[in-house]
């Protein structure tokens, strides 16, 4: 992607006013650059990002032909990302909340829906990697503000939420983090194998930038479990089964020098021990549950294992997690209203039962095979499932608004790199494919 490609777009775009809106072709440019533009605004603003999301919308239904929509909407990982979308309209017909609370989740699980979009609008190299370089720049910029407000303290960093955190959801910011390490380096080592040693260290140098601040700046806790299994599949990758397990042990071996080296790990895993064990042991458990970050979680999985018990076949209906926990906290629970559970799989339990697992389920196992197989976009895939599959178990990664669009970005860009640049793609697409394919 240059800059002569964009001003060619836009002189595309702007040559033919007249047949503009009857184009298909022009419309599929216009999603294609708006969908790289959702990639672009994902870690910085909300707002941004649901603008860019309605335009997308609107693009890639004027560009995507009735063909084309059953094509891409039949193939079987776009019909397990619609699984779950589907039962949350169903589940209407039996929730406990009113229909007003009900329909106000509807785009919680329906940006679902845009992984099946992007899929039908990114069918060329280049789209792809202009959704790509979007991302690489957006997290690029994002790691640079960090490590400046660390390495620069008294800079013009009060907007800042917390010291290296220059984006609302410091999750988001170490879940690209440690996704970007893995591909740099992955990156890094096929520059070193053919030969490009210069390449090969800048590589190194970017994932060592992005996993130091992980370790030492800042993280949500779930990045660095989700670490200690990437590396084991990094090894596993590059070397088999022996790797995996050489991966384990390397990684094992390095936690007790973060332990010493970090005090920012340390002390987030100190509290986080202290806060767990409060949580069981304390006389102060109505603090320890409603205002630590452990005990928030823990008391929010107790009463919502209760609430699955209660109606666990097909759940209590759309919309019924806030005024199930209400309920709970009004009758003296410890516990507070919310509806975010910070757990992918009760936030699916409570509302939707068996059958909303069900579909859970379907969704994690069609996108663990559609990156299956060797190559740098399955590689990347595999990661990308393992790291949502672990951050499921501490947060609503589908559920909560930047992670979710975070999840439906990175789905449908490696599924279409990886099918664009076949089964054992080693890297990115070359130049001059993504030119004839254009």
């Amino acid at each position: 992607m240059t800059v002569r490609t964009a001003v060619r777009d836009l002189a595309y775009l702007l040559g033919d006013v007249h047949g503009f809106w009857l184009s298909r072709r022009h419309w599929r440019i216009t999603a294609q650059w708006t969908a790289a533009l959702l990639a672009l605004t994902l870690p910085w603003s909300t707002s941004a990002t649901s603008i860019a999301a309605v335009s997308l919308l609107v693009a890639g239904l004027c560009a995507v032909s009735p063909r084309q929509a059953s094509a891409t909407f039949g193939r079987p990982v776009v019909l397990a990302t619609l699984a779950l979308p589907l039962v949350m309209l169903v589940a209407t017909a039996w929730t406990i909340a009113p229909f007003e609370v009900a329909a106000d989740q509807f785009d919680k699980y329906g940006k679902l829906v845009f992984v099946g979009l992007l899929l039908a609008v990114l069918d060329t190299e280049r789209s792809v990697q202009r959704v790509m370089w979007a991302l690489i720049s957006a997290f690029s910029v994002v790691l640079l503000l960090s490590w400046l407000s660390v390495i620069w303290p008294s800079g013009p960093w009060g907007w800042m939420t917390e010291p290296g955190v220059p984006v609302k959801n410091y999750s988001v910011q170490s879940t690209g983090f440690a996704l970007g390490a893995f591909a740099l380096g992955h990156l890094a080592i096929e520059s070193w194998r053919v030969g490009r040693r210069r390449a090969a260290s800048l590589f190194l140098l970017g994932a060592l930038a992005c996993l130091v601040n992980v370790l030492f700046v800042a993280a949500a806790r779930s990045t660095w479990v989700s670490l200690l299994l990437l590396a084991a599949l990094f090894s596993f990758q590059r070397i088999g089964a022996r790797g995996a397990v050489i991966g384990l042990l390397i990684a094992a071996l390095l936690a007790p020098a973060m332990w010493l080296g970090s005090p920012y790990f340390r002390d987030r895993v100190s509290v986080g021990a202290e806060e767990f064990q409060a949580f069981f042991d304390s006389d102060d458990a109505q603090r320890i549950a409603t205002e630590t970050s452990v005990g928030i979680r823990l008391a929010l999985w107790e009463n919502g294992l209760e609430f699955i018990s209660e109606a666990p076949l097909f759940g209590h209906g759309t919309g019924s997690i806030l005024p199930l926990y209400q309920r709970a906290e009004d009758a003296g629970s410890t516990v507070v209203a919310t509806d975010d559970p910070h757990n992918q799989f009760i936030a699916v339990a409570i509302p939707y039962g068996a059958l909303g697992l069900a579909a859970l389920a379907g969704l994690w196992i069609a996108l663990a095979a559609a990156f299956f197989g060797s190559g740098l976009y399955s590689w990347l895939g595999q990661a990308f499932v393992l790291q949502q599959l672990v951050a499921s178990m501490f947060d609503s990664v589908i559920w909560i608004f930047e992670r979710g669009w975070l999840f439906v970005v990175l789905a449908a860009t490696l599924i279409a790199a990886r099918n664009l640049g076949g089964p054992g793609a080693a890297g990115p697409p070359r130049a001059a494919n993504a030119e004839r394919t254009r």
